[in-house]
């Protein structure tokens, strides 16, 4: 079987993603930062992966043929052969041939499928998926093959069985009652295809029989104990099998703050319209081998804001994270699970006038110090033992103290400088009122989005191992550095109305197959 590391350390984000349809909905969106200086893509060869089995059983070709005659003569031509009205009129590039058996010869129907599904921009081929229904698209798929009278041989699906066994990961701990057995079905993007609910035996195990195995799928399996989701690694079948055991481990609560540390601090800091807006990313580990929760509160981390600033929201509020009543304190209700990393982050805003001092307590020690990441010009950073790292994450200029420090002991530092210009945004603060977070703040980042989290855990890793003495990035970080951004930057875009909403979908996705490939790889090369 394979598995991933380090996607492991995101499955309560997948958690989520399962229970919104759309990512973690409400979550803020990722926003943008420079203008990209080259095309994102090439959206003639984009497609938005949809993995749909093939009927089973033969395919309506009779209905394929109906919806052939109502919806693709004009450009293909009554009998197949590219010779349709708009081709005549010179409006449409000759399509192909679909009489000629060389046409379908080296053609599989997965691939014709996908380009009825998502379009071919290039060949102004429109996209059918929102008209038809996935029936309806194979039915014209298994016609067009017709044409040529070659058709061809669907491969089978292979029925798969996924079984399992509860497993405590606290020591000397029964199993708890748990509910809501859940098998959740990604495809190769990570995106949710399918859930299936299942039944836990009185001895903890359980069985998903006739799984349609498919390539490139991957496979979560959660259940629920006193409201909190616990969630296996992410698994696949390997090449040529199809039973894949898949073991959830379940841990009991505690409250005790002393099992957390922050392994990193990373924080973004802008001059915007008079305030110091800065934006933090945390990634906190739990040392011991139950699960930090309140189940009382049902919330996990509390982590105050420096004295005097204003909670900033961008966007609809996080339905993960939410402020305190007197906006001092910034809620996590998502629990912190052994040994993986979690991930924290939240903005705020504090008066500047040239120059500001943040000064945050933490109630967990902070192991490898902080960095702060500047993208304006004229803006710096100081304090005790804080340095220049030179460039760090998206290219920003990166200072840092990397001291290790013991909780309650507060982070300080020094913002200073003056900035010519400024771009703005309007968002809306905590209490109400309105701020103007600049679109630079690239690591706010929409905690749906799997890939960038990870990319920026592996970035936060790597600076953590060369601290003292920093050195570029490898090729394949400097990629994953600019496909966030150019992410950030397509999100913009689309925010701001400049690029429309299908066009958006593709490269999006496009950029996101890359930056999961480069995150992957990036996995197996650091174990």
């Amino acid at each position: 079987m394979k598995r991933s590391g380090l996607l492991k350390l995101f499955l309560p984000l997948l958690v989520v993603l399962v229970a919104a349809c759309e990512g973690l909905a409400g979550e803020p969106a990722v926003v943008g930062t420079l203008p990209v200086s080259r095309p994102l893509v090439d959206e003639s060869i984009v497609t938005t992966p949809e993995v749909v089995a093939p009927p089973e059983g033969e395919a309506d070709v009779a209905l394929g043929a109906q919806i052939y005659a109502a919806n693709c003569t004009r450009c293909h031509g009554l009998t197949g052969q590219g010779d349709g009205e708009l081709v005549q009129l010179g409006q449409v590039v000759m399509p192909i041939d679909f009489t000629d058996p060389a046409t379908s010869a080296g053609a599989t129907p997965e691939e014709w499928f996908s380009i009825i599904t998502n379009g071919r921009l290039d060949k102004l081929m429109p996209p059918w998926a929102d008209k038809l229904s996935a029936d309806e698209r194979w039915a014209v798929t298994m016609y067009l093959f017709t044409l040529s009278q070659n058709p061809p041989q669907v491969q089978p699906q292979v029925a798969g069985l996924i079984t399992g066994n509860l497993v405590s990961g606290t020591a000397g701990a029964a199993l708890p009652v748990v509910t809501n057995l859940r098998l959740h079905v990604l495809n190769q993007e990570f995106a949710l295809e399918q859930t299936l609910d299942g039944q836990v035996a009185d001895d903890g195990s359980f069985q998903f029989s006739d799984i349609a195995v498919q390539s490139g799928n991957h496979y979560v399996v959660s259940v629920e104990s006193s409201g909190v989701t616990f969630a296996s690694d992410i698994q696949s079948f390997s090449d040529g099998e199809a039973a894949l055991n898949i073991p959830v481990p379940v841990y009991e609560f505690t409250t005790d703050s002393s099992v957390l540390q922050i392994d990193r601090l990373l924080s973004q800091v802008e001059v915007v319209e008079g305030d110091l807006q800065v934006v933090q990313l945390l990634s906190i580990v739990n040392t011991s081998d139950r699960a930090f929760y309140d189940t009382e509160t049902s919330a996990s981390i509390r982590i105050a804001l420096p004295e005097g600033a204003q909670p900033l929201q961008f966007g609809d509020e996080s339905r993960r994270f939410s402020y305190s009543a007197d906006g001092r304190e910034i809620i996590d209700t998502a629990p912190v699970m052994p040994g993986d990393v979690h991930t924290v982050h939240l903005s705020y805003a504090v008066p500047y006038t040239g120059s500001a001092e943040i000064q945050q307590v933490l109630d967990f020690p902070l192991n490898n110090g902080f960095e702060v990441l500047v993208a304006q010009p004229g803006i710096s950073v100081s304090g005790a033992n804080v340095a220049a790292l030179g460039a760090g994450f998206g290219g920003m200029m990166s200072f840092g103290n990397a001291e290790a420090q013991v909780a309650g002991t507060p982070i300080t530092f020094t913002v200073s400088g003056e900035v010519a210009v400024t771009t703005t945004t309007t968002t809306t603060t905590a209490g109400g009122g309105s701020s103007q977070p600049s679109p630079v703040a690239v690591i706010l980042i929409a905690l749906g989005v799997l890939a960038l989290v990870a990319a920026l855990v592996l970035y936060l890793r790597e600076r953590g191992q060369n601290r003292t003495s920093p050195q570029s990035a490898a090729p394949g970080q400097e990629r994953i550095n600019e496909l966030v951004k150019q992410i950030a930057d397509l999100d913009m875009e689309h925010q701001t109305g400049k690029i429309a909403k299908k066009i958006y979908e593709k490269r999006r996705i496009a950029l996101k197959a890359e930056l999961m490939r480069l995150v992957k790889q990036s996995e197996q090369n650091a174990t």
